[in-house]
C-alpha cells in the first residue's frame, strides 16, 4: 500500500516538472500572442467608441 503512495506522489512530482519545463519554454511565445491581441483588441475598443488617440482613461 505504501508503495502505491509513494509511487503516486512521485509520478505528481514527474508530471509537475514536466509540465513546469514545457510551459517554461512555451512562455515568450504565448507572451507575444497575448500582446499581439491585446493590442487588436485596444485597435478595436477605440473604433467602436470613436475615439482616435486616447492619452488616458479619463472619462470626461
Amino acid at each position: 500500500m505504501i508503495t502505491v503512495i509513494v509511487a503516486g506522489v512521485g509520478f505528481i512530482v514527474i508530471v509537475t516538472i514536466v509540465v513546469g519545463i514545457a510551459d517554461a519554454y512555451r512562455a515568450p511565445a504565448r507572451r507575444q500572442i497575448a500582446a499581439e491581441r491585446r493590442q487588436n483588441w485596444e485597435a478595436r475598443q477605440l473604433e467602436f467608441h470613436g475615439v482616435e488617440d486616447v492619452d488616458g482613461w479619463d472619462d470626461d
